[in-house]
């Protein structure tokens, strides 16, 4: 099991790190839980009922406590300080923390590769992995299981339908029509 221990930026980079752990645990068999995804949770089909925000999905019975979200990050975020603090590594505890480590450059910036063999002998399923970093990535595994990375963020009905009413309206008035990230 990962726990993704930490807060890396806002929705779109939390989505982007989630979808690289998630297509690392689709082919490793793993459990990925992300209580950093708390803000944004209730947004998504599967996140949404989930107060751990687990891939893969599962349901909690206090999934819709907002307090309960906070509380199980600030718990995750101080497990992995003291886990850290007090060098913990043993087979039902690691934390990997990625400004302690020497990695390799990716376009310029230094990534921990989820899919290096090396790292993936690693993986125990009895053990407990807290990650706290942004640079985690798995491409070849990410091109390999976008689909269902993508199934698993489908944004509630509510949402997709706001989002094509609007779009439906914008394309009456327009030719061509350009969406802008900010």
């Amino acid at each position: 099991m990962f726990i993704i221990a930490n807060k890396t930026g806002q929705l779109g980079n939390r989505l982007f790190l989630f979808s690289h752990f998630i297509a690392c645990a689709i082919e490793n068999n793993f459990t990925v839980v992300n209580p950093s995804f708390d803000e944004y949770a209730a947004f998504f089909k599967t996140t949404s009922k989930d107060i751990f925000c687990r891939y893969p999905q599962s349901k909690s019975l206090l999934y819709k406590n907002k307090l309960a979200r906070k509380f199980s990050l600030k718990l995750t975020q101080e497990l992995t300080k003291q886990i850290a603090k007090n060098q913990i590594n043993n087979p039902f505890l690691r934390v990997i923390k990625l400004e302690n480590l020497n990695l390799e450059l990716d376009f310029g910036e230094q990534v921990f590769c989820l899919d290096n063999p090396s790292f993936v002998k690693t993986i125990n399923p009895k053990q407990i992995t807290f990650v706290h970093g942004w640079l985690f990535r798995d491409y070849s595994n990410l091109g390999k299981h976008a689909d269902t990375v993508r199934s698993f963020f489908e944004p509630l009905d509510t949402f997709q339908n706001n989002v094509i009413k609007i779009v439906k309206k914008v394309r009456k008035e327009a030719d061509i029509l350009i969406g802008i990230h900010i």
